[in-house]
């Protein structure tokens, strides 16, 4: 999930140029937000050390948020899609690709990383 944080940012660029050629104003915010709580997200990851009540709930709603706002932002990709004016696919493939493989990603990471720290709790009691 920490790679694909720092690919997230390193192809900003590509979000960027993607975004520009889109018609729909909002893509642009929602993209922003979903880079934005995916750097929080990380944070939230080097602060995970143990399950309890307050870190699942934080990794959770952290997850959440890039999850939902990355979601919403495909879902944008896809109805600027359905505009006859809508530039080719070919052009924007990359950057939804990338924010369809990173949405993935913190799905079944934060599952994953759920388990087993849960596993490793009851190990230790």
């Amino acid at each position: 999930m920490i790679i694909s944080v720092i690919i997230g940012l390193a192809f900003s660029q590509v979000h960027i140029a993607a975004v520009s050629l889109l018609f729909v104003r909002e893509i642009g915010f929602y993209l922003f937000l979903f880079v934005f709580s995916s750097v929080i997200y990380l944070a939230i990851l080097f602060g995970f050390r143990s399950w309890d009540r307050a870190s699942v709930v934080q990794t959770v709603l952290a997850a959440l948020a890039t999850v939902l706002t990355g979601g919403y932002t495909i879902l944008l990709f896809i109805q600027d899609r359905a505009d006859p004016r809508s530039v080719d696919f070919s052009e924007i493939s990359l950057s939804f690709s990338l924010i369809v493989a990173t949405v993935i990603i913190y799905f079944i990471g934060t599952v994953a990383l759920l388990i087993t720290a849960k596993k490793s709790s009851r190990g230790l009691k």
